[in-house]
């Protein structure tokens, strides 16, 4: 599992990455679970929003939007990464697609990540005892 500072690494790119607030396009899941089901419908609500800010809290990641949050955790081999159109991989479980041509991919072997919806960190079972 990722240690507290590789997370906050894995934050700070993908700050750098997505500094230019780029609308997300479309949520491309290739799988509808990881270590738990992925709520699709209610990401679908974060379908043309800009990615406001990324928070770390603890070892899960956020993807802020107007409307609402992504939430990532690694899991145990879980990783994030520019993926160009053609740069699929093995075990890439999801894509998010940008304007602007960008799209981020997680790769999960074990499939031990968490990618969920947040729309109030306070009261998500995940973060509320954080």
């Amino acid at each position: 599992m990722p240690e507290l500072p590789e997370v906050e690494v894995v934050k700070r790119g993908l700050e750098k990455i997505l500094e230019d607030h780029p609308k997300l396009e479309k949520i491309e899941l290739k799988r509808k679970d990881l270590r738990a089901p992925i709520p699709a419908k209610k990401l679908s609500k974060l379908i043309g929003e800009p990615v406001t800010g990324i928070e770390r809290r603890a070892k899960y990641l956020l993807f802020w939007t107007p409307k609402g949050a992504m939430l990532s955790h690694l899991g145990m081999t879980g990783t994030w990464r520019v993926a160009p159109p053609g740069d699929e991989r093995l075990h890439d479980h999801i894509y998010l697609h940008f304007t602007g041509n960008l799209r981020l991919a997680y790769r999960d072997p074990r499939r031990f990540g968490v990618f969920d919806f947040v729309d109030n960190p306070a009261t998500h079972s995940s973060l509320k005892g954080l």
